[in-house]
């Protein structure tokens, strides 16, 4: 039954069926087919779609390494990845170039590529500023006070647990255009070490990205599709392009670097 629903494109009825042998079958929902189509019937935890993607990765290992290579040599920007971040990418791409099972291939490719955005955001951006700001407390003004839409920001820039993808390009958008600390703080830094990617801030679709990663995340009645999938993929690309952008490229002699190595 559940392999006539998946004909059917029926994915939510294919998932119930399933969800029965799950119950039913220690393992049952081990394999990366089966995860896939488990994912798209529930409110999608992140533990799932990460174990979903890493047996994926470890099925199709050899094509993930080929990709990777090609990578390598044709996108400075994913050079500056962490390997795990370049395996995920690598994984999206051969879940939209193969298609297993349509809508939860989609949605599991836009799984990938907003979490490798969100973990480059906060891993070369948001928290070398914070480190930054941590050695050298003027950096950020007074916060004391800290307006509503600062308030997020200055939690994260306290301590407080890590923020997520479209907390971090909200707060990059409004340091473009604040005055306020710790946004002109922050914009200031981005001048001086992210200048490429300060540059480009409300130009990247950054609208779309927190939409479609919602979206995704919480299993809306409207499934992702194949072209909102090629959509993540292109403005994360762009986006990860920019914003390693003055890491990639090597400094000509002369040219004076950010403050910061990170």
């Amino acid at each position: 039954m559940a392999r006539l629903h998946e004909e059917k494109n029926d994915y939510k009825a294919a998932c119930s069926w399933y969800r029965r042998g799950e119950e039913r079958i220690p393992g049952f929902g081990d394999d990366w087919k089966t995860s896939l189509i488990l994912k798209l019937g529930e409110t999608a935890s992140p533990a799932r779609s990460d174990r979903a993607i890493d047996t994926y990765i470890a099925a199709h290992s050899a094509e993930i390494r080929l990709l990777s290579f090609t990578l390598e040599r044709h996108w400075p920007a994913f050079r500056c990845l962490d390997q795990r971040s370049k395996d995920r990418w690598c994984g999206g791409i051969h879940l939209l170039s193969n298609k297993p099972y349509a809508g939860a291939s989609s949605g599991q490719a836009v799984h990938e590529f907003s979490w490798v955005l969100e973990k480059a955001l906060r891993e070369s951006i948001f928290v070398p500023f914070k480190e930054d700001c941590r050695r050298n407390p003027g950096l950020l003004g007074d916060i004391s006070r800290p307006a509503k839409a600062a308030q997020i920001f200055c939690q994260f820039l306290s301590g407080k647990p890590e923020l997520a993808l479209g907390q971090m390009l909200t707060i990059a958008k409004l340091s473009v255009v604040s005055d306020q600390a710790p946004f002109c703080s922050f914009a200031e830094w981005l001048k001086l070490n992210r200048p490429s990617y300060f540059k480009r801030i409300g130009q990247l679709g950054e609208e779309k990205l927190p939409d479609l990663r919602n979206r995704e995340e919480h299993a809306k009645i409207r499934l992702i599709t194949e072209a909102d999938a090629d959509k993540m993929f292109e403005a994360s690309k762009e986006a990860l392009t920019v914003m390693f952008h003055d890491r990639a490229q090597p400094n000509r002699p002369g040219e004076p670097q950010g403050r910061s190595a990170t």
